[in-house]
């Protein structure tokens, strides 16, 4: 669409989904009806692990593409360390990125085209996370649609997902060592990072 890619607003992300040996099943720590996530200690990104039956799938995002393999290792080791998986294969790992609503507005309809979600890059620029967002925006599109007010479209969007997140970040040293003493605070994490981050809720 003629723009000019933004890497400071970019998601990346490497996952794997296994089988579970039966024996491997049995000593797993992650139970199949309570999803983990694991905080970077910067806030610049997240770890998960999801259990299905006999089906494991870890990854860990970030916004920050030159730490991920170093980050993704240690996330690995700590999961091993707590007993929360024993092994992980090396190989059939995936790769994903995607862009977070921050830093400038980008030109997300005209004349005979419109992106929603992921396309627009609307995923939320403090979690990554983007099925609300893909959802109210494939909405909002097909309304401008039907009516011919693609106009309409951009407006509507920002007027409920909010502002946009700001490009700046902190340095790494500093962004460290303030996400590891707010996520040190109780409750910090469920209130602000999981409640309001990730599962939008406002009070």
């Amino acid at each position: 669409m003629g723009e000019t890619a933004d890497t400071s607003s970019v998601v990346v992300a490497r996952e794997i989904e296994f089988s579970l040996s039966e024996d491997a099943a049995s000593h797993c720590g992650v139970e199949q009806e309570r999803p983990e996530l694991y905080f970077c200690a910067d806030l610049s990104g997240y770890g998960w692990c999801f259990r299905k039956e006999n089906y494991l799938n870890v990854g860990l995002g970030r916004l920050d593409s030159a730490q991920l393999p170093a980050r993704l290792n240690a996330f690995l080791e700590f999961l091993r360390r707590e007993k929360r998986v024993s092994r992980v294969p090396e190989s059939r790992w995936r790769g994903h990125a995607y862009a977070v609503r921050q830093g400038p507005t980008r030109h997300i309809a005209g004349e005979g085209f419109v992106l929603v979600g992921d396309a627009a890059g609307l995923a939320a620029s403090a979690s990554g996370e983007g099925i609300l967002p893909a959802v109210l925006s494939g909405r909002l599109a097909a309304e401008a649609i039907l009516i011919s007010r693609m106009a309409d479209y951009p407006r509507r969007l920002e007027e409920r997902l909010g502002p946009r997140g700001s490009a700046r970040r902190l340095p790494d040293r500093i962004a460290d060592v303030l996400g590891a003493a707010l996520l040190a605070i109780p409750g910090f994490a469920r209130r602000l990072v999981l409640d309001r981050w990730f599962l939008h809720r406002s009070g």
